[in-house]
């Protein structure tokens, strides 16, 4: 089982947005989505490690993750929709509330590593690659307007193609348990948003979590 802290960098990434909304429908989409706010992740994963006498290693991990990310939202542009590509804004609010962008991964890491030893306790570097295979990229939020009208963001960004984030982690095991964390980076890539055409930012993760050897 693992958790940990998601994010966006790069020019392109954002703390703060404005989000589009349907002047009678009170619901609408975000203008930029790719946060540079973690969000709160989870998920699980199975691996096969194969350790050397010399106590150097290698295997695989598969695993299954939802990784969030979080933009705070100041601003409120009411529209009117004029075709099913354009639209016109009619008002303008001050506004707060939040959105996060959540993405379900299914996750390949290939690794090698060594083990260091201290009494009963073994102490596991690893490097290896994030092979991330997206099934499904939503964003969803809350926001509230100065005068108290509340709006919702809903939009589906569908699936995103290969997304490839170099990792290191460190895990500390005794007996058949451990714990560990790691950190992946990701490489600058082009994410779609909506009427907006792309954002390109890289990803990053922070992951902590516990391990039981079957």
């Amino acid at each position: 089982m693992n958790s940990g802290l998601f994010s966006y960098t790069g020019l392109s990434a954002t703390g703060t947005s404005s989000i589009y909304c349907d002047k009678y429908t009170k619901s609408g989409f975000i203008d930029n989505p790719y946060g540079e706010k973690s969000g709160l992740c989870y998920g699980f994963s199975f691996n096969f490690k194969r350790l050397s006498r010399m106590d150097h290693f290698w295997g695989l991990d598969l695993g299954y993750e939802i990784l969030r990310s979080n933009v705070s939202i100041n601003k409120v542009y009411e529209y009117i929709a004029t075709s099913s590509n354009s639209f016109n804004v009619t008002n303008t609010y001050s506004a707060t509330g939040q959105t996060f962008l959540n993405n379900s991964y299914i996750n390949l890491d290939p690794f090698v590593g060594h083990r260091y030893k201290f009494k009963q306790i073994n102490f596991d570097l690893t490097a290896g690659v994030d092979m991330e295979f997206c099934l499904k990229s939503s964003e969803k939020g809350n926001v509230t307007s100065t005068d108290g009208t509340k709006y919702t963001t809903s939009k589906n960004y569908g699936s995103i193609p290969l997304e490839i984030r170099p990792r290191i982690h460190l895990q500390i095991g005794y007996k058949k348990i451990g714990l560990y964390c790691g950190y992946s980076i990701g490489i600058a890539r082009s994410y779609p948003n909506g009427y907006f055409g792309y954002y390109k930012v890289p990803s990053n993760l922070i992951r902590f979590g516990a391990t039981y050897l079957i």
